[in-house]
């Protein structure tokens, strides 16, 4: 085997496992997530409806849960603006409407 085709195939290798592990990271997120899409959410700063479920690695060994969603004001109705915001699950409360 030449040094190339050793490269190349441990590209090939490693985007297979880079993918599988983002498949993992999805399942995690999905199966474990307390609040769905639609949920009205708040933290100490914001308020949003949740439109997407999302997730980061950072500073973590498994997926950190991230809801993204419409930003609402303080009366539940979407902003004016179609702004979007992010809560991480840690500091998500959910809002009954």
């Amino acid at each position: 085997m030449e040094i190339q085709n050793y490269h190349s195939e441990k590209q090939k290798f490693q985007a297979e496992f880079d993918e599988k592990v983002k498949e993992l990271n999805k399942k995690f997120v999905i199966e474990n997530a307390k609040f769905k899409v639609g949920d009205i959410l708040k933290d100490y700063s914001t308020t949003i409806k949740v439109t997407k479920l999302k997730y980061s690695m950072l500073g973590s060994n498994f997926p950190k849960i991230i809801y993204e969603g419409r930003l609402l004001k303080k009366n539940l109705e979407p902003t004016l603006k179609e702004k979007f915001d992010n809560i991480f699950e840690e500091n998500a409360i959910k809002v009954n409407k």
